[in-house]
């Protein structure tokens, strides 16, 4: 499922998971909320933005992000043991 425009799973309860490893190429395999297990910056395309734009988030705690992402940078994200819900 890689349909950025289907966000709705990402809005309800989580029923799938994955490792997000942050890239400045390459969004996310689906729009998810993000789990932060280290806390740190994040710099984050959410769903509704253009690609290509990004916001950084600074000194994001560990727990749940309150936000639905379609990329995490990795320039500009300190944060670590990211996890993708969705």
């Amino acid at each position: 499922m890689n349909n950025m425009n289907n966000w709705s799973a990402a809005t309800g309860p989580a029923t799938y998971g994955f490792a997000v490893t942050p890239s400045d190429t390459a969004n996310l395999e689906r729009p998810a909320r993000i789990y932060v297990g280290t806390s740190g910056n994040i710099t984050v395309t959410l769903i509704n933005m253009d690609d290509g734009t990004s916001v950084t988030l600074p000194g994001v705690p560990a727990g749940f992000a309150p936000m639905v992402v379609k990329r995490v940078w990795a320039t500009g994200t300190a944060a670590t043991n990211l996890v993708g819900l969705a």
